[in-house]
């Protein structure tokens, strides 16, 4: 039944990394590497939430993935490419 559910959810993650290559029109820039990234922790975080690893294991590694999701929420645009990118200068 583990293995039906674990099967299932990695099937669901592949799809979604296709969809989101696809949607990548310019390539990975700052917004596309947040979503990148953002999925990516997701999904390691959902399958290491259904492995057997025990929990006195998996605080220090949900610390370290919730310190990269900081990181990818609080990256910032700089005005000057945001303004690039509204008016097409290059």
């Amino acid at each position: 039944m583990e293995d039906k559910i674990l099967f299932s959810i990695l099937l669901i993650i592949v799809i979604a990394f296709i969809l989101l290559f696809f949607k990548m029109n310019n390539g990975i820039g700052t917004f596309n590497l947040k979503i990148f990234g953002i999925t990516f922790i997701a999904s390691l975080g959902t399958i290491l939430a259904l492995s057997n690893i025990p929990q006195s294991n998996m605080t220090a590694i949900f610390g370290i993935l919730g310190a990269i999701i900081g990181y990818l929420f609080g990256l910032k645009v700089l005005k000057n490419e945001m303004n690039k990118k509204t008016t097409g200068n290059s």
